[in-house]
């Protein structure tokens, strides 16, 4: 059986090659994230809206709310 030994310049030309990969995954991911916190729709849902009241000498806004989703299988039964 003949073992095929890669030489360091091959070596070398995989971890620049696998680098350059990771960096564009990086950046693909934080221009989706960027243009996803531009939007004028993402801060519209969370303004409040004075209700009126005052507590402890401060306006009390009201929020909408917001939904929370997870799995059962975190809770331990007690």
């Amino acid at each position: 059986m003949h073992a095929h030994r890669l030489t360091a310049e091959h070596h070398a030309s995989v971890r620049a090659t696998i680098l350059v990969l990771l960096i564009l995954g990086l950046v693909g991911c934080a221009s989706e994230i960027s243009s996803t916190l531009s939007s004028p729709t993402a801060e519209a849902p969370y303004v409040g809206v004075f209700t009126g009241e005052f507590v402890d000498g401060l306006p009390l806004y009201r929020f909408p709310s917001i939904q929370v989703v997870g799995s059962r299988r975190s809770i331990t039964p007690e």
